[in-house]
């Protein structure tokens, strides 16, 4: 690639857009037609396996890159709400935490509590608090919280998955003292 022609740092690209330094303004144009005029190629000897570019701009570039690929939106047009039928329905107590809730947060370890999640997410704590007494059940939930099955999912905040990550432990060593007493 050549270097512009200052002392800068600067490399032209050429792809008959402005050149990238901005030093280069005054002999852009000498090197366009100059390109245009001697290309790499003579007429007749075109390599019939190589690729065609189309002529484009940066702001043309990035339009693209912003807009869905074609048929994504015609796909998840086809299928609104798919996920609407595998969720129960929404309840009131899924936007605050109930009474149970409240006494299992206070009843854990000072160190275990989960606050972060009790705060984004009280559906989630609230769930906790009615399966932490059926051991099995409630390793079961954070198993399921902690690993992605499906594949993609956004997850949880760091912080609230440390929270449930300690909550797996401190339930852990329940079953352990269980089992082995």
């Amino acid at each position: 690639m050549p270097r512009c022609r200052t002392a800068c740092s600067h490399r032209e690209i050429a792809i008959g857009m402005p050149l990238a330094c901005p030093h280069v303004g005054q002999y852009n144009g000498a090197l366009k037609e100059k390109l245009m005029i001697e290309p790499s190629t003579k007429p007749g000897e075109l390599d019939l396996n190589a690729l065609e570019f189309e002529l484009t701009d940066f702001n043309e570039a990035r339009l693209a890159l912003e807009e869905p690929p074609e048929g994504l939106q015609i796909a998840s047009a086809l299928r609104p709400g798919r996920w609407d039928s595998k969720r129960r329905p929404k309840l009131p107590t899924d936007r605050a935490l109930v009474g149970r809730t409240l006494d299992w947060i206070v009843a854990l370890p000072e160190a275990a509590r989960p606050k972060r999640l009790a705060d984004a997410y009280p559906r989630i704590a609230n769930a906790l608090a009615e399966c932490w007494d059926d051991a099995p059940r409630a390793n079961a939930l954070l198993d399921d919280l902690l690993i992605d099955r499906r594949g993609g999912r956004r997850g949880l905040q760091p912080e609230v998955k440390e929270e449930l990550q300690l909550l797996q432990r401190l339930l852990s060593g329940r079953l352990q003292r269980g089992a082995g007493g």
